[in-house]
């Protein structure tokens, strides 16, 4: 029956997804700042304090930037920051930008029912990660003024499997509340139509050339005409690995195996050792 159910709710994704203006027009209002920060993508001279000044204006996202100045990644002071201006101080230009992106797009992430509570947490997981991973490939590949698009693009990589993850849990919830869908069938759907979906909202956002140019060529039929978007697909794969092994579904051994066969970038290839001498 759940086999059943989880056919019959992609077929009603499938619907909405050849009518995507229903789609678009409920995706959350970009906030100015996140605008602000594509921009910023595109001009290295940028002034910061145009940036404060305007997260200081929505106490939202300000707020949630604080809180990520005072992880563990950011905080170095002696006592909590409370202060945007301070937490700029912590995270630098590059990690305020970071933090906006990531603050923005983090609502996309499930919140529940509980049992889908996990696998919305590891998308989210996976696309921080593939950032993560991006932005020192990218820096290394293609320079330090590449570095904030390759983060940028590498935390959107994967934004069409939470948009549709979000779809497919609010379609079963309507259909029949506390079900459980056939996980096989769900991962197919999301591989499927994840990227199509994540260029659908770039081009609604109006992102700028570059980044629609590069989340295109993630397409496997799409050849690469830049050096960047190989960067963010090697990004990509590291991550499912990695995501792969920290769930405990691949052993080491066939990490080391599939990584060394998959990863081409010398900063790839570094950084999947890094995470087996960490783990």
């Amino acid at each position: 029956a759940d086999q059943e159910l989880t056919i019959y709710v992609s077929e009603k994704v499938q619907k909405v997804l050849h009518k995507p203006k229903l789609l678009l027009d409920a995706l959350p209002i970009m906030p100015a700042s996140v605008s602000k920060v594509i921009d910023v993508v595109q001009d290295p001279d940028f002034n910061i304090n145009e940036l404060l000044g305007l997260i200081e204006r929505e106490p939202g996202m300000a707020g949630d930037l604080i809180k990520l100045a005072n992880s563990a990644r950011y905080f170095r002071g002696d006592k909590p920051v409370s202060d945007i201006r301070v937490a700029f101080t912590f995270m630098g230009a590059q990690g305020l930008m970071d933090g906006v992106l990531q603050v923005f797009l983090k609502q996309f992430s499930v919140s529940s029912p509980q049992h889908f509570k996990e696998f919305g947490n590891n998308i989210w997981q996976h696309c921080f990660q593939t950032a993560m991973f991006s932005q020192k490939i990218t820096a290394e590949t293609c320079g330090d003024e590449l570095k904030g698009v390759g983060y940028f693009v590498g935390l959107i990589r994967n934004l069409g499997y939470m948009v549709l993850f979000q779809l497919l849990t609010e379609s079963i919830k309507f259909v029949r509340p506390g079900a459980k869908p056939c996980a096989e069938t769900m991962i197919k759907l999301l591989n499927q139509f994840a990227l199509p979906i994540t260029l659908l909202v770039a081009k609604h956002w109006q992102l700028p050339a570059i980044v629609q140019t590069v989340l295109t060529e993630q397409q496997a039929n799409v050849p690469s005409k830049n050096d960047l978007s190989p960067c963010i697909q090697q990004a990509n794969a590291l991550s499912q690995y990695v995501c792969l092994l920290q769930a405990n579904i691949i052993e080491e051994d066939v990490y080391t195996a599939e990584t060394k066969h998959v990863l081409k970038n010398p900063t790839a290839v570094a950084l999947s050792q890094d995470v087996l001498d960490n783990s």
